[in-house]
C-alpha cells in the first residue's frame, strides 16, 4: 500500500487479497445474524475489497448485498467495524450512473458501528481551473492526482449523463453559493456541461458549458459587485464534474442503527427506501477523505417511503453535491385498473393490507380512497419504480378513479416524525428536502449552502406528499442562499391544490441568521408560530426588489400567525 495524495492505494495484488477476504467477512455477517444466542458480532480491523458490477443484483450493478437479515425488536445484532474498511472497485470506466455498494433489504434490528466506506479509484472528474474562454463558453481544468483519468470512454459517456454538470469550489474550500441559482430557472441547470476535450496539454481538459448564461453573468460589473470574488469562479477554484453515483442502501427494513460510519466514496450517496424504517444515523460522516484534495466523497440520503422516518443525530455532511437529506413518500398514478385490482406506476416498498390509497384530480380535488386488501405482488426496489405494480384493494375502483392525470397518496408511506438534530451542514451544493410528513429539525448547524431548508408539499413529479406539523428550532444558518431570490427557510405547500394548503402547523423559534439571504418564507400553513429568531448582517442583493431584502417580512398565508421577539442588526 501506497498513499497517494492522502488515500491510500493498492497494487492489484494486494486487491486481490483484499476481494478474497471481503467475501468471506459478508458470510461471516450473514452467519452471525442468523444465530440468536449470539448479540455482537467484530470485524476484524483491516481492508476489505468488493467489486461494483461483475453481478447484477435486482438488475442493478451491485456488490454486497445483506439480505433477510432480521433480528428481533428484543435481540438486535451489533455490528462492530471500527478500524475497518470496505473498498469499492466500480468495474469499467466511467460507471454506471447508479449502482448498489452496500445494499441492505428486507433487514430489522442491526447496529452497525465505525465501518469505513470508500472507492479505490474516485469516480468524478475534478481538478483546478486553469483557463476561462468566454467566447466559447468554456472553461479549462487540470486534473487532480485523484481524478478519474480523461479516457475517451469517460468523455463520451459522462456528457450524456443525467448528472453531468459541475460542482463549484472556491479554493479556499468553501462551495460558491451564489452560483446555486444565476437566473429564475433551476439553478444547477446553469452547470450542465455538454462536451469533454483535451486542450492539448498533459490532463488539461475543457468543459464545455450547455447553457450560456455562467459565463455570461458571473464576470458582468453587476455580480461582482454584488458578491465579490466568494461568489464567482476564479483561476485555481477547483470544480467535479458528477458521473457515477455509488449507493449505500437501505431497503425495506426496519429499525437499523448506523453509528460513527464514515463514507468517503466520491458521490457515495445513502438511500433508505420503503419499510418500517424508523432508523438512526448516528455520528456519521459523509463527505471528502480528510487529508486528500477531494472536493467530493460521500453524499446526501434520500429517504423515501418509509412508514417512520428516521432520526439524524450528530451526523456530519460535508460537500454534498445535492441535497444532504431529501425526505418525501410518493405519487403514483393508475395504470390497467379491473375491478378491485390496478397497477401503478409507485408502489412503496412499505404499503401493507389495512392501509389506504387517496385519490386526488390532477387539480387537487378529492376522489376518496381505496382500502388495500393485501399486500402488492411486487415489491419495488428501484429509485424510479416500475410500471407494473399491481394492488388488490377491498372494494371495487370507481370510475372517478380511473380518469387519466388522477395521482394516488399513500399517507402511511411518508415518513412522517423524522428528527434531524445536531447535525452540520457544511457546504452543501442544495439544501435539506423535505416533501412531506412532520417532522423536528433543532440544534444544527448549517454553512454555505446553495439553498438550505426547503419544506415543501407539491403533488408534481413522483416525489410528495402532505405536510403536517413542522418545527425548526434552535439552529445555526452562515453565508447560506447568499443568490437571487434566496430564502434559507422556505416553508410551503402548493396553492393550486387546497387539499394541502392549512396541512400543519409551523414552529420556527430560536433560530439565528448571519450573513445569509432572505431567512424565511412560509405559505399556505395551518398556523405558524414564528418567535424570537435573529437575523444578523443580511446579505443585500441588487438583483432582487427592496421588499425581498426585509429578511423576516415573510410571505404568510395562514389563517393563524404569532409572529413575536424577532431581531434584526445590520
Amino acid at each position: 500500500m501506497i498513499i497517494r495524495a492522502g488515500k491510500p492505494s493498492f497494487t492489484e495484488e494486494e486487491k486481490a487479497v483484499q476481494k478474497e477476504a471481503g467475501q468471506k467477512i459478508v458470510e461471516a455477517i450473514r452467519k452471525a445474524a442468523a444465530d440468536l444466542t449470539i448479540s455482537s458480532f467484530t470485524i476484524p480491523k483491516g481492508d476489505y475489497g468488493f467489486d461494483v458490477g461483475k453481478t447484477l443484483i435486482h438488475s442493478m450493478p451491485s456488490a454486497i448485498l445483506l439480505e433477510g437479515l432480521n433480528r428481533p425488536d428484543d435481540n438486535p445484532l451489533t455490528i462492530e467495524a471500527e478500524g475497518a474498511t470496505f473498498w469499492f472497485e466500480f468495474l469499467g470506466y466511467p460507471c454506471p450512473a447508479s449502482a448498489r455498494s452496500l445494499h441492505i433489504k428486507d433487514s430489522a434490528n442491526l447496529h452497525i458501528r465505525g465501518l469505513t466506506l470508500d472507492d479505490y479509484q474516485n469516480t468524478d472528474f475534478e481538478g483546478d481551473i486553469t483557463r476561462f474562454d468566454e467566447k466559447n463558453n468554456r472553461i479549462a481544468i487540470q486534473l487532480s492526482e485523484l481524478s478519474l483519468p480523461g479516457t475517451e470512454e469517460y468523455r463520451e459517456k459522462a456528457v450524456k449523463g443525467s448528472e453531468c454538470r459541475i460542482i463549484p469550489m472556491k479554493k479556499s474550500g468553501s462551495f460558491v453559493t451564489p452560483l446555486y441559482k444565476i437566473d429564475d430557472s433551476w439553478g444547477p441547470g446553469s452547470l450542465f456541461v455538454n462536451k469533454i476535450e483535451p486542450t492539448g496539454k498533459e490532463n488539461e481538459y475543457w468543459l464545455y458549458f450547455r447553457a450560456d448564461n455562467l459565463l455570461k453573468t458571473i464576470f458582468t460589473d453587476r455580480w461582482k459587485r454584488t458578491y465579490g470574488p466568494e461568489g464567482t469562479l476564479e483561476i485555481g477554484d477547483k470544480v467535479s464534474v458528477l458521473f457515477a453515483v455509488g449507493l449505500f442502501m437501505v431497503d425495506n427494513c426496519r429499525k437499523m442503527v448506523f453509528e460513527g460510519i464514515k463514507d468517503y466514496q466520491t458521490k457515495g450517496g445513502f438511500w433508505e427506501n420503503g419499510g418500517y424504517g424508523a432508523h438512526l444515523w448516528k455520528d456519521c460522516y459523509f463527505g471528502p477523505r480528510p487529508g486528500t484534495p477531494q472536493i467530493l466523497g460521500g453524499e446526501g440520503c434520500m429517504s423515501q417511503g418509509l412508514r417512520c422516518g428516521s432520526t439524524y443525530d450528530g451526523v456530519l455532511f460535508h460537500l454534498n453535491s445535492d441535497d444532504a437529506i431529501n425526505i418525501h413518500g410518493f405519487w403514483g398514478e393508475m395504470l390497467s385498473p379491473e375491478g378491485n385490482r390496478a397497477s401503478f406506476t409507485f408502489v412503496p416498498v412499505s404499503l401493507l393490507p389495512g392501509d389506504v390509497m387517496e385519490a386526488y384530480t390532477a387539480k387537487g380535488e378529492p376522489l376518496g380512497s381505496l382500502t388495500v386488501a393485501e399486500e402488492p405482488d411486487k415489491r419495488v426496489y428501484t429509485y424510479n419504480g416500475t410500471l407494473d405494480t399491481p394492488v388488490t384493494f377491498t372494494e371495487p375502483i370507481p370510475e372517478k378513479m380511473k380518469e387519466k392525470g388522477v395521482k394516488f397518496r399513500c399517507p402511511n408511506c411518508e415518513c412522517n416524525h423524522y428528527v434531524i438534530r445536531n447535525c452540520s451542514f457544511l457546504n452543501i451544493y442544495q439544501r435539506l428536502l423535505v416533501q412531506n410528513g412532520s417532522g423536528v429539525i433543532e440544534n444544527n448547524v448549517f454553512r454555505h449552502m446553495g439553498s438550505c431548508i426547503s419544506i415543501a408539499a407539491t403533488p408534481s413529479y413522483l416525489e410528495g406528499g402532505f405536510l403536517g406539523d413542522v418545527t425548526v428550532r434552535n439552529n445555526v444558518f452562515l453565508d447560506c442562499t447568499t443568490h437571487p431570490k434566496g430564502v434559507v427557510i422556505a416553508i410551503e405547500s402548493c396553492p393550486e391544490w387546497e387539499v394541502l394548503t392549512r396541512g400543519g402547523d409551523v414552529d420556527i423559534s430560536n433560530n439565528t441568521f448571519i450573513s445569509c439571504g432572505r431567512a424565511l418564507s412560509v405559505r399556505n400553513m395551518k398556523s405558524a408560530k414564528i418567535k424570537d429568531n435573529v437575523v444578523v448582517s443580511p446579505v443585500i442583493c441588487d438583483f432582487q426588489p427592496a421588499s425581498f431584502m426585509d429578511s423576516l417580512d415573510v410571505l404568510v398565508e395562514v389563517s393563524d400567525i404569532q409572529f413575536e421577539n424577532n431581531r434584526f442588526y445590520e
